[in-house]
């Protein structure tokens, strides 16, 4: 558009903030998604020569938010995998090794959880029932809002900034901004 100006793109740093703030809200999927951007980011700047002390940092806040993101979501095995990539970055970090402790001991508690569950139900000759997702419907249900705005607002920003890959024209993937604003 005539007028208008584009910003420059977010960087690693700013995508890990943005991360890190909706960690901070318990909106772990979106912090979840944020921060391995940011990771996709990192390891560009890596293969392109770009390296020092900030990013190692970096990497090792993102690793670390990350693995958290993935335990709240319920991926176990995510997170203790993260944990432990974290941990060959930082081997000396008390913290880093207490998390990866942790992560490990709940995916065992989960494995074992998942095993005897299989078992007692193969023993009374159930079928073991699949789980049923929780749908969109049923999120929107429990949420007060201000959060169902916030989820509005998202969904819109989503819809509009993230067509599937089929529906995008030929204009190329790098000349496409888009920004959500939410007033605060």
């Amino acid at each position: 558009m005539a007028g208008s100006s584009r910003g420059a793109a977010l960087s690693a740093e700013d995508l890990y903030l943005v991360g890190k703030s909706a960690c901070d809200r318990d909106q772990f999927g979106d912090c979840k998604n944020w921060l391995q951007e940011a990771m996709r980011r990192l390891d560009v700047a890596e293969r392109n020569g770009s390296t020092d002390s900030a990013q190692s940092a970096l990497r090792s806040a993102i690793y670390d938010d990350l693995s958290f993101a993935e335990h709240k979501l319920g991926n176990a095995r995510r997170a203790y995998r993260l944990a432990k990539k974290l941990l060959e970055l930082e081997p000396r970090n008390a913290r880093f090794a207490g998390n990866a402790d942790f992560f490990h001991k709940r995916l065992r508690r989960k494995i074992r959880t998942e095993i005897r569950e299989k078992r007692s139900k193969k023993q009374r000759g159930e079928e073991p029932k699949k789980r049923k997702r929780k749908t969109e419907k049923d999120k929107l249900a429990n949420m007060s809002a201000e959060d169902y705005q916030d989820w509005q607002d998202l969904y819109l920003y989503k819809k509009l900034c993230r067509p599937p890959m089929d529906e995008l024209t030929s204009a190329p993937d790098h000349q496409l901004v888009c920004f959500l604003n939410n007033m605060n």
